[in-house]
């Protein structure tokens, strides 16, 4: 795997943290904004949910493509011995996000680190 198609995938990794982080924003200033004298009306309320059911679909999707991607990365490691791939391939099913991160740092970024000692 080149170093550019590691990075762009370390940020696909990273970004349904953000996408969780940006839809808890927007739930949380849409019912702030309820709190508030002159709240926004039944619309109001409607889009900000909306948004947030947006990100959230945008979430799930990126996720479910990041579940999939990773599982065949692991399945495809020839440093890993069966039970570290079951492993992992079990992690990703169960805690997508985290476990996607984990591997990222433990597995590809270390071997581009790797490989970048061994080109001095």
């Amino acid at each position: 795997m080149s170093s550019l198609s590691k990075n762009i995938l370390g940020l696909f990794t990273f970004l349904p943290v953000v996408l969780l982080g940006i839809m808890f924003f927007n739930m949380y200033s849409t019912f702030l904004s309820l709190d508030t004298p002159g709240s926004p009306d039944a619309v109001g309320l409607s889009n900000g949910i909306k948004g947030a059911l947006y990100v959230t679909m945008l979430n799930i999707f990126v996720s479910l493509g990041l579940t999939v991607t990773y599982i065949i990365l692991a399945l495809q490691n020839k440093k890993l011995d069966s039970n570290e791939r079951i492993m992992w391939v079990i992690l990703f099913v169960v805690l997508t996000p985290i476990s996607c991160i984990i591997y990222w740092f433990m597995k590809i970024n270390q071997d581009s680190a790797a490989d970048n000692k061994q080109s001095f």
